[in-house]
């Protein structure tokens, strides 16, 4: 088993050929990136011993990491990996990593030895990853954000091929709030989060990062004040509120208003906070628990998934959903069934 704990160090990056990587038959490579331009790209592929390159090179391309290769499987014969890499400011880089199973580690040895003034925000694509830091054991699944402090131990497990983009940011870049950050290290941001919602369309966003953009939301969502913090907690029983009555066609903003106590004024800069409004996420969730039934394979009239997702009638919903999805409910139902 190869691992590697080097400081990370400037320098070209050597290109090599990326061996497909499949999940479920389909192809599971560099392809699918988001960033519009790479500054360097680095590539791994062959027997499973070419791991010691790709374990030294991911610790050359962040900080002091080890980095081991998983327990090896059947199904996984080889191993490949890669890491696109795009330098948005002095030492700040954007990075997507597509790579096979491995156990990524950054321990107080690692920190003795190469200590690191950063922060890492993880972004999961495809795969899972479980994360540990500062006592908390999560699971990241697609679509959730992560924080890690580079100052303090933590491990990444990937048991299976997976696909990432990671932010790798100096502190010294952050504002006053960058003790309210590091605090939040091993605090996840799961997908249905507003914050990371937004964070997420950011990073993957086509053209050029706006990086202060980008650090703005990062203190709006990690530095948050407590009465920021204690927006998001109203949000957040809104948004479960929203979910329990979305069969309801009379549910809205003023019922929501006379549940909670509170304003609709209020409710509407909750939800302004993430860049959307109460009426437009409402439409959204109920399209979304439709498709869901949809892809289930119900062979659910479409009468009747209007009904129960909370439209008025079933024009409404079809025309709703071929403008979020692309297709008629219809044809997606017989698609499915």
């Amino acid at each position: 088993m190869r691992e590697s704990a080097l400081c990370k160090r400037s320098g070209s990056r050597p290109a090599r050929t990326l061996a497909p990587m499949t999940r479920d038959g389909q192809y599971f490579g560099m392809d699918q990136t988001p960033t519009q331009a790479t500054d360097t790209t680095w590539r791994s592929s062959g027997p499973i011993p070419d791991f010691g390159q790709w374990a030294d090179h991911v610790a050359q391309s962040y900080t002091a990491l080890t980095v081991r290769q998983s327990r090896s499987r059947d199904d996984l014969p080889r191993f490949a990996g890669s890491i696109a890499e795009r330098h948005l400011a002095q030492a700040t880089t954007l990075s997507q990593i597509t790579a096979m199973p491995q156990d990524v580690r950054r321990r107080r040895g690692d920190i003795r030895s190469c200590p690191s003034e950063s922060i890492f925000v993880n972004i999961q694509i495809a795969g899972s990853c479980k994360v540990s830091q500062a006592g908390m054991d999560t699971l990241q699944r697609p679509g959730s954000v992560m924080l890690l402090d580079a100052r303090r131990p933590f491990s990444m497990q990937f048991d299976a091929p997976f696909r990432q983009l990671c932010l790798h940011l100096p502190l010294e870049g952050l504002s006053s709030k960058r003790q309210d950050i590091t605090n939040s290290a091993g605090r996840i941001l799961r997908r249905d989060d507003p914050g990371a919602g937004t964070l997420v369309r950011m990073a993957t966003a086509s053209g050029p990062i706006e990086l202060t953009a980008l650090i703005a939301l990062l203190e709006e969502i990690y530095g948050a004040t407590p009465d920021h913090r204690l927006s998001d907690d109203h949000l957040a029983l809104i948004l479960s509120h929203m979910k329990r009555h979305l069969a309801d066609p009379d549910f809205g903003v003023e019922s929501t208003a006379r549940q909670f106590g509170i304003s609709r004024r209020y409710i509407h800069r909750l939800f302004a906070r993430t860049g959307t409004t109460f009426g437009k996420h409402l439409l959204a969730t109920r399209l979304a628990a439709a498709h869901d039934r949809i892809l289930a394979g119900e062979g659910c009239p479409v009468s009747q998934l209007a009904h129960d997702c909370g439209f008025r009638s079933a024009s409404h919903f079809s025309n709703a959903y071929k403008t979020a999805y692309g297709t008629a409910p219809s044809l997606a139902v017989g698609q499915n069934h």
